[in-house]
């Protein structure tokens, strides 16, 4: 069953961008003969959506940058799309204990994460 990610719900959304590093990552791109496993610290980007505390009347809209296509061939192709959350916005911290016992369940396009740095 396809599920509509885009749907309006009650809460207020903030959107944030982290940086982050996987450690020890395989290169296979840099694999040679000689070093078939050459190792990296792999960057992660995530970008994370959460419930916030916003201030009556503000817009609730940010534009967000992604690509297409492959950056070895060359062809990466950047395109922009809208989206209904205000980029780092607070966090609506007295939902936290109500709703996840504690656990704040930070939705981001590649994983789920319970400790944030901010």
């Amino acid at each position: 069953m396809h599920q509509n990610w885009q749907l309006d719900g009650d809460l207020p959304i903030g959107v944030r961008t982290i940086q982050m590093k996987v450690k020890d990552q395989v290169n296979v791109i840099a694999a040679t003969d000689k070093d078939p496993y050459p190792m990296y610290d792999r960057p992660l980007t995530l970008e994370i959506w959460y419930p916030a505390s916003l201030e009556a009347g503000t817009e609730q809209l940010c534009s967000y940058t992604d690509y297409m296509g492959r950056k070895d061939l060359g062809n990466l192709v950047p395109f922009d799309y809208l989206g209904r959350a205000v980029r780092d916005s607070k966090p609506d911290v007295s939902l936290w204990s109500v709703s996840c016992r504690g656990r704040v369940p930070w939705l981001s396009r590649f994983t789920y994460v319970d400790e944030l740095p901010w």
